[in-house]
């Protein structure tokens, strides 16, 4: 049996070392241990991992998770076509809740931005962000929004809302 840490890697900001002081994991029920938790990075991108760190030391991000699998396709069903009209499933990168929004993240090399494919899936995520938020309106929650990344602007030093503010898609 797979653990679930090999489908979904859930962290809540808890600040540095989360998965050691603020985390209360019951490692045997995950059959798992937190080395492997740690060790999922390596099967990530290094724009992954820093943007990760961005979220982690980013006070008003209550919580984000890294998709890691068609698993959470159960939650966001989201759906584009190609050139041949062919339906695919998209997974974005990353989901993050703050204190007044929830967000949806791609990240993407810099130069694969304007590439179709891309750019249907972007589409196809704003129009899911867009229904979403009025759902959320509708029970008084938070709306949702999307950003789609380039690799070259996650950077250590770049705070989460200066990526919101630029990359921000509504």
């Amino acid at each position: 049996k797979k653990s679930p840490v090999s489908f979904m890697l859930c962290v809540v900001n808890t600040g540095r070392n989360a998965i050691q002081t603020g985390l209360k994991i019951d490692w045997k029920k995950l059959n798992t241990a937190p080395c492997e938790l740690i060790d999922l990075w390596s099967k990530h991108s290094f724009t992954e991992k820093e943007l990760a760190e961005i979220l982690e030391r980013t006070p008003a991000v209550q919580k984000w998770f890294k998709i890691n699998n068609d698993r959470a396709g159960e939650i966001f069903d989201i759906k584009y076509s190609d050139d041949d009209r062919q339906m695919h499933r998209y997974l974005p990168d990353f989901i993050v809740e703050t204190v007044d929004a929830k967000y949806m993240i791609e990240t993407k090399a810099a130069n694969q931005m304007s590439d179709k494919v891309v750019q249907a899936k972007k589409e196809a995520a704003v129009d899911w962000c867009k229904i979403a938020t009025g759902f959320e309106r509708e029970h008084h929650g938070k709306p949702w929004h999307y950003l789609l990344i380039p690799d070259t602007t996650i950077v250590a030093d770049r705070g989460f809302d200066k990526l919101v503010s630029d990359f921000k898609e509504d």
